[in-house]
C-alpha cells in the first residue's frame, strides 16, 4: 500500500515539475528522480498531463541534444508526410506512407526469418526459443533483436529519414525506438490480439507496421477504430450516441477500455469507424496503437514487423518484462557500417551498442 502511495505521489509531483523551466538543473534532478519512482503510473495519467510532460521533455532535448534536435528540425515535411501526419492526428492511423522496399529485399527477409530460431510466442520470451525445424505450439512465431536488426533491410527502415521525421513531428520530441517485434501469425489458431485492445507502452508513441507477406480484407488485415487514440469532437459525438456504454470524457473512456473482451460494445458504437488495413507485401502502415485495434485471423501465414518510436523508456522496460533487452545487441560489421552512416543513429541507442 505504501509503495502505491509513493508511485502516486511521485507521479503527481512529476506533473507539477513539468510546468517549470527545463533550464533549471535542480528541477531536472527532481524530475528524473520522481520519474523513476512513479514507475508505470506515469503511463496512465490524463491526456492533458501527458502533454505537459511531453512539452517538458521537448524543452530538455532542445538544451541537451541541441545538434540532433536541429538535424530533425531541418528535415522537410513533404506533401506525403503532411498527409500521413494529418491522418495520424485525426484518426490515429494512416496507410499513405510509402517506403521503397524491393521484391528481392522482401523475399530475402522472409527467407531469413524462416531460417532463424524463433520464439513460440507473440513476443520473444527466452524460455520459448525453438529451432526453425520445430513446429510452434501457439498462434505466433517471433524473433529476437539480433536476428531482426542484423537484417540490413529492416535496419534501413528503422533509420529511414521520412519515417523519422513523421515520428518526430507526431511525437513532438526526438524519437527513440523502444521496441521492434517481427512475428508470424499462423492460420487456424485463435489469438488474444484478435480482440480490440489498447497498447499502453510509452507516454506517446508511433508504430510503423511493415507487411512482409500479402494480406487481404479477409486474410490478415489489421483493424483500428478511428478517433479512439485522443480526445476529439468526432470521438465525443460517437460516444454520445449511447452514453450508457462509455463516458464521452476521453480519460474516463480510456480507463474503461483497457484490456480485452469488449468487442461487442466497440462494434456497437464504432461499426462505421473500423479502419481495415491490408495490401501487398511491402505495405507500410503508420498508427498510434493507443487507439483501439486488433489483428484478424489469417488463412495463410502472415509475417509483419512492428517498429515502435517513443519518447522515453517503455512501460515494459520499467516493469522489467522478459520481452525487453537485458543488454544491448551487437550488429555485424556490415550493419554497423549502415548504422554509423546515419546522422540519426541515436534512434537505436536503447537497443544497439553504438560506436
Amino acid at each position: 500500500m505504501f509503495n502505491i502511495f509513493i508511485k502516486k505521489f511521485s507521479t503527481l509531483t512529476l506533473i507539477c515539475l513539468s510546468t517549470f523551466s527545463a533550464k533549471n538543473k535542480f528541477v531536472k534532478f527532481l524530475f528524473d528522480f520522481f520519474k523513476k519512482n512513479s514507475s508505470e503510473f506515469i503511463y496512465f495519467i490524463s491526456y492533458k498531463n501527458k502533454n505537459k510532460i511531453l512539452n517538458y521533455l521537448k524543452q530538455r532535448q532542445e538544451i541537451e541534444k541541441k545538434e540532433l534536435f536541429i538535424l530533425y528540425k531541418n528535415l522537410k515535411v513533404d506533401n506525403e508526410m503532411s498527409s500521413v501526419l494529418n491522418d495520424l492526428n485525426k484518426t490515429g492511423i494512416s496507410k499513405n506512407l510509402n517506403i521503397d522496399i524491393t521484391d528481392e529485399e522482401i523475399n530475402s527477409f522472409v527467407d531469413e526469418m524462416n531460417r532463424s530460431h524463433y520464439y513460440d510466442n507473440h513476443v520473444p520470451y527466452k524460455k520459448d526459443k525453438k529451432d526453425p525445424k520445430i513446429k510452434p505450439n501457439g498462434p505466433y512465431k517471433s524473433y529476437d533483436y539480433s536476428t531482426q536488426l542484423n537484417n540490413s533491410t529492416l535496419l534501413k527502415i528503422c533509420l529511414n529519414e521520412k519515417i523519422l521525421k513523421v515520428a518526430q513531428n507526431y511525437l513532438g520530441v526526438i524519437p527513440r525506438i523502444f521496441s521492434i517485434n517481427t512475428f508470424n501469425t499462423l492460420p487456424g489458431k485463435k489469438a488474444f490480439t484478435h480482440d480490440f485492445h489498447r497498447d499502453i507502452d510509452n507516454l506517446k508513441w508511433l508504430v510503423i507496421f511493415v507487411y512482409w507477406t500479402d494480406t487481404s480484407e479477409n486474410n490478415g488485415a489489421f483493424e483500428q477504430i478511428n478517433f479512439t487514440h485522443k480526445p476529439s469532437i468526432e470521438l465525443e459525438k460517437l460516444l454520445n450516441v449511447n452514453p450508457d456504454i462509455f463516458s464521452s470524457n476521453f480519460d474516463k473512456f480510456f480507463k474503461n477500455s483497457i484490456g480485452y473482451g469488449k468487442n461487442d460494445k466497440y462494434i456497437e458504437l464504432f461499426k462505421n469507424e473500423i479502419n481495415s488495413i491490408y495490401g501487398s507485401a511491402g505495405k507500410i502502415v503508420a498508427c498510434d496503437t493507443l487507439g483501439l485495434h486488433r489483428g484478424t485471423p489469417v488463412k495463410n501465414e502472415r509475417l509483419v514487423t512492428w517498429i515502435r518510436y517513443g519518447v522515453m523508456e517503455s512501460r515494459q522496460k520499467i516493469l522489467n518484462n522478459e520481452e525487453t533487452l537485458n543488454r544491448k545487441i551487437k550488429l555485424t560489421d556490415e550493419n554497423m557500417e549502415i548504422l554509423n552512416k546515419s546522422k540519426f543513429k541515436d534512434v537505436l541507442s536503447d537497443l544497439v551498442e553504438i560506436n
